[in-house]
């Protein structure tokens, strides 16, 4: 629901730079607490998993809906998205 959202204003950055910006948020989010969830999933490629992995204890994916691809750190290349499977349709739209 709507309590588990979270807004952030970044606070660090003079100019854009998406990576430093997830980087940022991600660790001020979970600073305080060892409440992590099962699992992180972004919004972005490879860059961005990346980016964040450093920070989080758990399995984080991303989802570059451009590439229809997942990343794991199993699988940093990506898995290509079936779109003719539920899933891959769910995840793409």
């Amino acid at each position: 629901g709507p309590n588990f959202f979270r807004r952030f204003k970044v606070r660090s950055l003079k100019q854009q730079n998406d990576y430093a910006a997830l980087q940022e948020i991600v660790a001020r989010r979970y600073k305080k607490t060892q409440d992590f969830p099962d699992i992180i999933f972004i919004d972005g490629g490879k860059g961005q998993r990346n980016a964040i992995a450093p920070f989080v204890p758990k399995p984080c994916i991303s989802l570059a809906k451009k590439e229809e691809l997942l990343i794991t750190e199993h699988h940093p290349d990506g898995i290509k998205l079936n779109l003719q499977n539920p899933l891959g349709k769910l995840l793409i739209a």
